[in-house]
């Protein structure tokens, strides 16, 4: 099976957001999780193709992006495109499941990727690309990878894949029908008595915790306001002096720039 692999400037080896705004790069080969891929994939299958594309020209250029990739797809005959894991990166997540989406659709050939549920990639493109469940944590790099792998030979292959809960990919939001051994009663009283008893059950209409946000009272008067700009883009002023990390921080810093007309690269 030849597959084409799609990676952000990090997971490329590229830099951090230094090279974020890095155009779409051909490399010829397995380039970094790719190698791990090559390896869960098994013999009879190879990276061929690396595409890598900076997370900022990604977000800001996706019909481009995504006809570079299919153009590389093309090119190398591919099986499957393999896009990220993504984890919890919301560029990444959303340019991964706009190539997979364009490849399908123009190429006919299978997609998948992987991201956490928060990322917003998730409810754009899980109705179209299979998603594998990654979680937040990088360190499951290796089993991500090993489910995506399992998964894309399937579709490769076209196998029918089984429920998300079985093969760990997220839901679809799509209904088929099953024969199963009890009826929608029998298995509602199990489920209540199982309730009742303490015991652990699992619904079968699962239930999004929506946490409710208070609303703020408005304002009368926006000339006597002070406004806050809050932003997760990395902004923070030259040299990090809060030492604020890259990802899942846990502090956060405020700076002023009011005095300033304009911000550049040396603030």
């Amino acid at each position: 099976m030849r597959v084409v692999h799609y990676l952000n400037q990090f997971f490329g080896g590229l830099g951090g957001e230094e090279k974020a705004d890095l155009p779409p790069q051909t490399r010829t080969g397995a380039v970094g999780p790719g190698r791990l891929l090559e390896q869960v994939l098994g013999n009879d299958s190879q990276v061929v193709t690396t595409i890598i594309c900076g997370d900022n020209y990604a977000a800001e250029n996706l019909p481009e992006v995504a006809s570079a990739v299919t153009k590389a797809v093309r090119d190398a005959q591919a099986d499957l495109l393999v896009a990220g894991p993504c984890f919890q990166a919301g560029r990444y997540g959303t340019s991964a499941g706009e190539v997979c989406a364009a490849v399908q659709a123009q190429l006919g050939v299978p997609a998948i990727t992987a991201m956490a549920v928060e990322n917003p990639g998730v409810d754009l493109y899980r109705e179209q690309v299979y998603i594998v469940d990654s979680g937040p944590d990088v360190s499951r790099m290796q089993d991500v990878l090993a489910t995506m792998a399992r998964l894309g030979t399937k579709l490769a292959n076209e196998e029918p894949l089984g429920r998300p809960s079985d093969e760990g990919y997220l839901p679809q939001g799509k209904l088929r029908s099953e024969f199963v051994e009890q009826t929608a009663a029998h298995r509602l009283a199990q489920m209540l008595l199982a309730k009742m008893k303490g015991q652990p059950f699992t619904s079968e209409v699962p239930i999004v915790p929506v946490e409710p946000v208070p609303v703020p009272p408005a304002l009368t008067d926006l000339s006597k306001a002070t406004v806050a700009i809050v932003t997760d883009g990395g902004l923070v002023p030259k040299g990090n002096p809060d030492q604020i990390p890259r990802s899942f921080a846990q502090v956060w810093g405020a700076y002023s720039f009011a005095q300033q007309e304009s911000l550049s690269s040396q603030d």
